[in-house]
């Protein structure tokens, strides 16, 4: 069915439109079969096996694949037109192709306005190329091999290329700064990706390159496709192996049977002379298991140690200066979990890090909260949230800026749930919608002390996703959450 979609429904951009041209394809199909059967299998002949080959074996998701079938549909949908009467024939093409226009020119207009996401980039880097940068330059595999041509063309970025291992990109740029380098990295990266996550990106920028037009319909599958720009000055921090703070990330770990239950979850922590902040959050993932004691050191020295049960926790550990002291530029960073009492390891996975010095403000995902989810296709990531949802803020006695995005309740309940955002006993917002909606709230020092740094979501609507699905999941669902923020508000 996907693949139908997109073969026929897509590329008309409109749905209406699609649902349109369609309805009148299938009436010119019939009208041939009743006064000209000979034309119709000539149609059949000459479209049909080409149509065959393209649903069963070729990437619906290329738009260029389906062009071939649209001059068919387009001929049919004209034959129920011209069967029409007087100026109804002449209407009901003229609506047809105004219609069609009026989709069609701003797309075309957008996309000869500006250049492509590869070309814009390339000429932005050779801009400071001139200026005499020379950074180091990763890329994921997929950037890196569809840039070729491109990059041949335009000519390379200026810097040091690094390599791109499948699956492991960004190692070869941790590898680097391990290694000394102490300047400015870029790093090209396939939208869809997560595993940048796992570089602090706190002080990072990062550009934007994207179709000026929906890509997903008139440049399906085009290659290469959107692009970020990452430019990373000595981060903070960055994690090498063994973590699962994206699904992505989790799945490299357990593939190449890393994580804290099996060899220490590995990372790097730039050394610096200031007390600091520790965010570190997961689960046990063993129901019924005994409590796992998760260990966290720096250069070989723990800095904390505490049992989790099976489910979800969250810690901040307090990180004085003297514990970051050594030689180099950053600090050897291990985190290990194994069993109390003898028994065999049970699983822990780390889904959330950060640290920073004290006066940043930091947050975690306390209680409430579910593991991270993720869509390649769409490239969107998101948290479910139960009807309490708690973050914890470190807020370094400052005021600070929350911000939710929120998924439309309407495609999970049958009236907008009541949605609340609380600092203690304070309503800071609420909002009634069934539409996406967005929540940002600013919270005074005061407020987050009395709430111990307790940030809480709330809403009146929950379900259960197994009894939905048909399955034994029994969590509690009420928001889809897209994004969580926190950050020190300005004003």
């Amino acid at each position: 069915m996907a693949a139908v979609l997109d073969t026929f429904v897509r590329p008309w951009e409109s749905p209406v439109l699609a649902g349109i041209v369609l309805a009148l394809a299938c009436g010119g199909a019939l009208v041939l079969a009743l006064r000209a059967p000979r034309t119709l299998a000539i149609v059949a002949l000459t479209f049909g096996p080409y149509a065959v080959f393209h649903l069963l074996f070729q990437e619906p998701l290329t738009t260029r694949y389906a062009l071939p079938l649209i001059p068919v549909v387009a001929y049919l949908a004209a034959v129920t037109v011209t069967e029409a009467g007087g100026h109804y024939r002449l209407l009901g093409g003229a609506a047809l192709a105004a219609a069609s226009l009026v989709l069609a020119v701003p797309a075309a207009t957008a996309f000869a306005r500006e250049p492509s996401p590869i070309f814009g980039l390339l000429s932005e880097t050779a801009l400071l190329r001139d200026r005499g940068a020379q950074p180091l330059i990763g890329m994921h595999r997929r950037v890196f091999t569809e840039s070729r041509r491109a990059r041949i063309y335009a000519g390379d970025p200026p810097g040091t290329l690094l390599g791109v291992p499948r699956d492991f990109e960004w190692l070869e740029m941790t590898r680097r700064w391990r290694e000394g380098h102490d300047g400015e990295s870029w790093f090209f990266a396939d939208p869809r990706r997560t595993d940048l996550a796992l570089i602090d990106r706190s002080h990072a920028r990062v550009r934007e390159y994207r179709w000026p037009l929906d890509g997903r319909i008139y440049l399906g599958g085009v290659r290469p496709n959107e692009i970020d720009w990452y430019i990373f000055n000595q981060p903070s921090w960055f994690l090498e192996r063994g973590w699962a703070l994206t699904p992505e990330a989790a799945g490299i770990s357990d593939r190449e049977g890393w994580g804290p239950h099996r060899a220490p979850s590995t990372g790097w922590i730039r050394r610096r002379d200031a007390d600091s902040v520790m965010v570190i959050g997961g689960r046990h993932l063993a129901n019924g298991a005994p409590p796992a004691t998760v260990v966290v050191s720096l250069e070989g020295r723990a800095i904390a140690s505490f049992d989790v049960q099976p489910g979800y926790f969250l810690q901040f550990i307090d990180v004085p200066a003297s514990a970051l002291a050594g030689q180099g530029r950053y600090a050897a960073l291990t985190v290990s979990a194994g069993a109390t009492g003898g028994s065999p390891a049970s699983p822990v996975a780390i889904e959330q890090f950060d640290f920073q010095p004290r006066d940043r403000v930091v947050f975690g995902l306390a209680d409430g909260w579910y593991e991270p989810e993720y869509d390649p296709k769409t490239a969107k990531s998101w948290r479910w949230a139960s009807d309490r949802a708690v973050v914890r803020i470190h807020h370094a006695r400052r005021p600070v800026s929350v911000r939710f995005q929120v998924e439309a309740p309407r495609r999970y309940f049958d009236r907008p749930p009541v949605v609340r955002v609380m600092a203690g006993n304070q309503v800071l917002s609420e909002v009634v919608s069934a539409n996406d909606f967005g929540i940002a709230v600013r919270i005074p020092q005061d407020v987050l002390d009395a709430a111990n740094g307790l940030v809480t979501l709330t809403s009146d609507l929950t379900f259960v996703a197994g009894d939905r699905e048909g399955t034994a999941d029994r969590r509690k669902l009420a928001l889809r959450i897209h994004s969580v923020s926190v950050a020190e508000d300005a004003k």
